[in-house]
Order: C-alpha cells, then structure tokens, then sequence
C-alpha cells in the first residue's frame, strides 16, 4: 500500500514540476525512453532521441562506424514500422529551425541567419509535401530534412561535378546517331532483378562533400568492381589519383573539384601502367599536384595493369544497353541531372517532373549497381556519393524510375569488360 501511494505521490510530483518548468511528463518520459521507441528526429537525422530532447549528441556525416550503425538502425526500425507511433509529417511539423542547426552543428552569423532560416523554410514545406503525397500513394518516393536543406543553389552546386563540355556534347551527338551494339537474342535471359552488393564487390560509398568529384568515384568504383569480379578481390583504388592527375593540366577534360567527364576519365584509366590504392594515395577532397610518380616507387602502393590490364571500357548508348550490361557484366557509370529534390531524397522511386529529359540535362555521375521492379514499377538501383548516413535509403544508395529516362538517365554509359 505504502509502495503504492509512494508511486502516486512520484507521478504527481513529476507532472506539478513538469507544468511549472516544462520537464517531460512522466508518461512521456516512459514512452521515449522504450526500447521500442523510435523518435520522431529519426525523419531527419541520425540518432534515436526524446522527441522533445533537440540537442542530438552525433557527429554530422563524419563516415564513423558509430554514425553508421546509428543509421543502420534507424533505417530498420522505422521500415518496421515503428514510425507509426508519431508520423513523419507530425514529426516534421514541429522542427525548428534552431533544432536543425542543434543537430548538425550549424552556427550563422545574425547577419547571415534569416536567408538560412529562409532556405530552410522553404526546403521543409518541399517535404512536408513530398511525405505526405507518399503516404497517400500519390508519388512514389519521399524526401527528408538533411544537411543540405538550407543550402543555396550554389553550395547545391558543389555536390555535383559533371561538365558537359563541347567534346562530351559531341560525344553525346555522335552516339544518338550510332546503332546500338547490342543484340540480345531470345535465348539471352535477362534475370528479372540484379544487384551486384550481393557479390562483395561493391564498395561502401564515398562522401564527396563539397569537391565536385563524382565524375571520379563513379568511375573508379565501376573498374574496382569489374577488377573484384574477374580477378576474385581487389583493392580500393585512388580517386584522388584522378583528381590530381587526370586533369586538365594533363591533357584531359576534368577540373578536380570543379567536374570532370567519365569518358576522359576512362581513357586517363586505362592509359595507366599501374593505378594507386586508395590507402596510400587517400581522398582529400581537394585538387593538388599529381603524386603518382612518388606513389608508384612506394612498396605495395601500386595494382599493376597485370590485373586490370585485361580490362576495357565500353561507352554504352540507351538503357536496353545499359540493362544488358549491368546484368550480365557488372555495375556502370552513369550520368544524372540531380535536382534539389534528388538531393532531398529519402526513399523509394524517385521520378522528379522537373528532372530534364534530354541527353544532355545532366550534372551528376554516380554507379548503377543492380535494378528491379517493385510494385509494378521499374527503378535503377544507384550509389551515390554523398555518404551512407544522411542520404538516400539503404546506406547511401537510391531508386530511380528505369525506362523513361528519368532525370536524363539511361542515354549514355560506361562499362568496364574483360578486353
């Protein structure tokens, strides 16, 4: 009896302070602190908390394992089905401004606060929009609040780095006009679903952050992952080595940070007499003086060309090409117009209406690592390069609509075969 009473007189207790000083009340307190509880911050950020706690102790996109496996279990916990508990819309209604730059250790100046403030306001009701027309079945994809939602056009800019140049705009002329090489036969079975993860040859994909570098990560990833899947294992490759040296102060199209084109990256590749690993010869995010010469002379620095020298690279043209590739040969290099939404993406079949459909409407290169259809509809699986915990679902990876061109998707490629 005593017991009981005593409980009563905590309960009360708790609640007469929580009036008085705004401190959860005790069944609040209760619900948050379940093991089952997944708060409604886990919409946009990467650690489960109280929904009423919005000073998130995580680092923000640092790649650590700790902020992988947070977002590991956020992701399973909310696709199963936990998030019913609060909506994501109920959720995202009640963020501020000042949770946000709390929970990714943003700090602005006054000056500099209300175009931030505006940005992001304008980012949040993009979402709000997109959560609630997926939850309603009337688009097929979703975004989130992330790092990027109170950036402008510019600093948006920055993500991507592919440059469609007067010879790339040739390129892309001249294949239009040239017959598919491609000539599958009936007999040819192309399996309904691929996805190269499942071989152990995909790499866990890179955070370019501000280094407009995705025309080098896309196309070293795809040579990586052919090399694995010929030869049995392979290193990670430089892709600083490509920053740095296969440069415009070398003959090729590419700019560092500033863009590049996979076509002069390729050829830069497989000109090479040995290409550097990525442990010695680490992405620094910025362009500097070719090293290769120096990393070459450093023992166990090097793949020789013996490995990938029995490898080619393939422009592909159309996505019946690219499918056919992609199911039978191995991941490929790709090109996108990303728009804002795409850099909001969350989950699911992304299809902007706004997206470009035209060859040449791309600013973004990233990998197609397998396909499928879920629900009726055909989608690309993609790897990114923005990072595994603040982007996309499935770690940094996304759907897109496949067959349609979606966000210019699908009219030129890059395969690496065995030569």
């Amino acid at each position: 009896m005593r017991v009981k009473i005593s409980l009563v007189l905590v309960i009360t207790l708790w609640a007469a302070i929580s009036f008085v000083v705004g401190l959860p009340k005790y069944d609040d307190y209760y619900e948050h602190q379940s093991p089952a509880w997944l708060s409604p911050e886990a919409v946009f950020s990467r650690q489960a908390t109280p929904a009423r706690q919005l000073s998130w102790p995580f680092s923000t996109g640092d790649g650590s394992l700790s902020n992988q496996l947070h977002a590991s279990t956020i992701t399973q916990n909310f696709d199963s089905g936990l998030h019913k508990l609060v909506s994501p819309v109920d959720a995202l209604v009640h963020l501020t401004f000042d949770s946000f730059m709390q929970a990714y250790g943003k700090n602005y100046s006054l000056a500099e606060l209300p175009r931030r403030m505006s940005l992001f306001s304008r980012t949040k009701e993009v979402v709000l929009d997109s959560l609630r027309n997926f939850q309603a079945g009337l688009q097929t994809f979703a975004l989130k609040i992330n790092q990027y939602s109170d950036w402008d056009d510019d600093e948006l800019k920055a993500l991507n780095g592919v440059k469609v140049s007067q010879s790339a705009l040739q390129e892309l002329q001249k294949l239009e006009r040239r017959k598919s090489t491609v000539r599958v036969r009936a007999t040819v079975r192309i399996p309904a679903h691929k996805d190269w993860r499942t071989s152990g040859c995909v790499a866990a994909p890179y955070d370019q952050q501000k280094c407009g570098c995705c025309w080098a990560i896309a196309s070293i990833g795809v040579v990586e992952a052919k090399n694995c899947l010929v030869n049995g294992a392979s290193a990670r490759l430089s892709v600083q080595q490509l920053i740095d040296c296969a440069s415009s102060r070398q003959g090729y199209s590419n700019y560092g940070c500033n863009g590049g084109w996979p076509t002069s990256t390729f050829k830069y590749i497989f000109r090479q007499s040995s290409l550097a690993r990525d442990s010695c010869y680490p992405l620094v995010k910025k362009q500097q003086t070719c090293r290769i010469d120096k990393i070459r002379r450093e023992s166990g620095c090097s793949v020789s060309d013996s490995s990938f020298g029995k490898l080619r690279y393939k422009v592909l043209k159309g996505e019946n090409e690219i499918l056919y590739h992609v199911a039978k040969t191995g991941p490929v290099t790709a090109v996108i117009e990303a728009t804002r939404k795409f850099i909001l993406y969350w989950k699911g079949i992304f299809d902007d209406p706004a997206c470009g459909r035209r060859s040449h409407d791309t600013d973004h290169a990233l990998q197609i690592v397998g396909y499928g259809t879920d629900d009726g509809k055909d989608y690309w699986l993609l790897k990114n390069s923005w990072g595994t915990t603040d982007w996309g679902e499935f770690g940094g990876y996304a759907r897109i609509k496949r067959g349609v061109h979606a966000c210019s998707i699908g009219y030129i490629g890059w395969a690496v075969v065995e030569a």
